[in-house]
């Protein structure tokens, strides 16, 4: 049953369609099947005479299978680093920032307009926005014919694709990569990038007086493991590398599709969960079994890791993911599967039981869903991770015994039942004293430890060296659940600030006019080595000057992205502090707002840490007394905070403001008073911050037999 559930995951990179027209491009005589490209536009030339033998000879979706090894004279035969080619890679900013689309993806998986970080890099940078494209799969498997467009218009005013003859290189570049046939081979798609991008670096390198430029590369599932290719290939032009989602070792997802469930190219439930298109031509299989090679990733991570001191310790890597809630699952599978399920039903089984189909789902669901939590939390004592294996056969069990018709249906099935449950619960995770209190440690396509670039395989611990690691819950409090997380990553406000907070640029003050000369800080974006976070009154830009009157959602959110301040100090003229403006930062100890005089209000979750701490997070607080909002959870789980003043304009404090801490009194206002972890308001209803202590730790052996509810909504 479940398993139809994940055929809905072959949308999670097919986000719309670039149309391409005719080859405009003349950028260089140099062209795919030309060593001196590839030896013009790196520090080390290639090894073989052409890229690509003719087009005829294309077999599976790969142009040449180079077999996950370096296609240019780096390393020797005895693992020696060779020498360069004289080639000289220019200092400073980078002048190319690349976006890289996932497997079964396309340029559009970034999305368009003020939400797309294609569009917010773009206004940053002052760049230009070029997708990179082939013909159609016909005239590129023929002729590898590559095509420019300038896309500015089309991400900033949603107007159009304009064809180009070449980059203006007086400005900063941003490329969008659109590969052709993208569910085929890593190598396949590699060949694509490498030569694109080897096309626009060639044009700066002869605006930078045979400079070599610096690049950015931003990807999205796969898109990741293809900059890591080129990266590996261009040790000293990549400055940064960012990815949302890859599987850098591997996905589960994947692995329990194209390992578990196929019979050759199909699976017992006679498709495949990741094939798209069923035409043989598509070769999209291809692509998901390297997804599920480790012979071919692991190619990658011992590369890096290897020569990571000699050759990769400059590149600033950052490994950004999410894991996804119970309530977004939940709430995926109402908006996004519930309806066609049902359809999928009522077309194989007929109406039966009254013909309430909607029904016998429902209530299959909430089985499965009560029983976990049983399972969980047994004699006031929980689980840490869930016994799958019990607790799927002893509800499945009662499920096929209680409604026949389902077990004649998923008679042939039962296994692939099986293993598709036992794999999202074996990932499910209970978090004692967080909220969300239970997760999938998956973005519903990647394993959060693959996304992260470190796994556990065959035992033992592997993970890419140097790495920064930053992954968020998808929630349905601030997401509406109409997708799967893995399409949404790119989008997320937090993922969004690290690539702004740490891709390499001149430092500067980010900014959202609110109107007039008011303007609401959205961060520090560049380096910074001082551990105090100073806060400017004003900022002046293009010679005006602007009255700094808020703080935005997320600014200084996770250490402010990895710059880890001690201590904030906030100017007379902001009047409010957003939504995690300074969350989950448990370097930050001292939060003194005195000199905020005129702050008005806190927003929810605003210095609250996502789990408690007992040696980081605040522990000393001063309000104004201009205060007269404190959102909810906004200092929670900062256990070393033990009291505060709250002032006496306060008449607002969301719940669970001081959750977690160590409050053994307040004072200050005379509205409010604290009781043994009770937050007391004196003109109204008692509310209760402190969650219960849960010492013990119990993993059931087996579980209990299922409770048969209907959950609400």
């Amino acid at each position: 049953l479940f398993s139809t559930l994940l055929v809905a995951l072959v949308f999670f990179l097919s986000i719309g369609f670039v149309k391409v027209y005719a080859d405009t491009n003349s950028s260089s005589d140099l062209d795919i099947n030309s060593k001196e490209l590839y030896d013009q536009t790196n520090t080390y030339n290639y090894k073989y005479d052409v890229t690509l033998p003719t087009g005829i000879e294309t077999k599976n979706g790969v142009d040449r299978d180079f077999k996950g090894e370096s296609r240019y004279n780096i390393i020797d035969e005895n693992g020696n680093i060779l020498a360069k080619n004289g080639n000289q890679v220019m200092d400073g900013i980078p002048q190319i920032t690349v976006f890289t689309h996932g497997w079964q993806g396309n340029s559009g998986s970034w999305g368009f307009g003020k939400d797309s970080l294609v569009t917010i890099l773009q206004k940053q940078f002052n760049a230009n926005i070029y997708t990179l494209d082939f013909y159609a799969r016909d005239r590129y498997t023929s002729d590898h014919e590559f095509v420019l467009y300038d896309s500015t218009d089309l991400y900033v005013n949603g107007g159009k694709n304009n064809s180009v003859n070449t980059v203006d290189t007086n400005k900063p570049a941003i490329l969008v990569f659109n590969g052709v046939n993208t569910g085929y081979r890593h190598e396949y798609i590699y060949t694509q990038f490498n030569y694109a991008v080897s096309k626009v670096v060639y044009e700066y390198k002869m605006a930078n007086n045979g400079l070599l430029p610096k690049l950015n590369l931003i990807g999205h599932s796969r898109g990741g493991l293809t900059n890591m290719q080129y990266a590996l290939d261009h040790p000293d032009m990549v400055a940064s590398l960012f990815s949302f989602g890859t599987p850098y070792l591997g996905t589960t997802t994947a692995e329990l599709d194209y390992n578990n469930l196929s019979i050759g190219n199909e699976h017992s439930l006679g498709m495949r969960l990741f094939e798209v298109a069923k035409d043989e031509e598509s070769k999209a299989c291809y692509g998901e079994q390297d997804l599920a090679d480790p012979n071919l990733y692991m190619k990658y991570v011992t590369r890096w890791n290897t020569y990571y001191d000699q050759l990769y310790s400059g590149i600033s890597a950052y490994a950004l993911g999410d894991v996804t809630a119970l309530n977004y699952i939940l709430g995926i599978f109402e908006n996004m599967w519930f309806t066609p399920l049902c359809d999928f039903l009522c077309e194989k089984c007929g109406n039966f039981i009254g013909g309430n189909v909607t029904g016998l789902l429902q209530t299959t669901l909430n089985t499965i869903i009560v029983t976990t939590l049983n399972l969980a939390y047994v004699g006031g004592k929980v689980s840490s991770k869930l016994n799958a294996k019990a607790m799927l056969q002893n509800v499945v069990n009662d499920i096929l015994i209680a409604y026949p018709i389902v077990a004649e249906f998923i008679s042939d099935t039962t296994g692939v039942l099986f293993d598709v449950l036992d794999l999202v619960y074996t990932e499910l995770e209970m978090r004692p004293f967080c909220d969300p209190f239970i997760v999938w440690n998956s973005d519903f396509a990647v394993n959060i430890e693959s996304q992260m670039a470190s796994r556990v395989l065959n035992g033992d611990l592997v993970e890419y060296k140097g790495f920064n690691r930053h992954y968020v819950t998808f929630t349905t409090y601030n997401t509406y659940a109409d997708n799967i997380t893995h399409c949404k990553e790119m989008f997320n406000p937090e993922l969004q600030k690290y690539v702004l907070n740490n891709i390499t640029q001149a430092p500067y003050w980010a900014y959202t006019s609110l109107g007039g000369d008011s303007i609401s800080i959205d961060g520090f974006y560049g380096c910074t080595s001082s551990s105090k976070l100073v806060i400017p009154s004003t900022i002046t830009s293009d010679g005006k000057t602007y009255t700094v009157k808020g703080i935005s959602d997320y600014a200084f959110a996770n250490d402010a992205y990895g710059k880890e301040y001690n201590e904030i100090v906030i100017p007379s003229t902001v009047e409010t502090i957003g939504y995690k403006a300074f969350y989950n930062s448990p370097s930050l100890t001292k939060v003194d707002l005195s000199s905020a005089t005129s702050l008005k209000s806190i927003g929810e979750d605003c210095f609250g840490l996502e789990t408690p701490s007992d040696s980081n997070g605040v522990d000393t607080v001063v309000l104004p007394n201009s205060v007269e909002s404190i959102g909810a959870r906004a200092f929670a789980n900062n256990k070393n905070l033990e009291k505060i003043n709250i002032p006496t304009n306060t008449t607002i404090i969301g719940e669970g403001a001081f959750s977690g801490t160590s409050i053994s009194e307040i004072t200050g206002n005379s509205s409010y008073e604290w009781n043994n972890g009770i937050l007391i308001d004196k003109n109204g209803a008692a509310n209760r911050y402190e969650l219960p202590v849960i010492s013990d730790i119990l993993v059931p052996e087996k579980a209990p037999s299922p409770i048969i509810v209907v959950l609400v909504g």
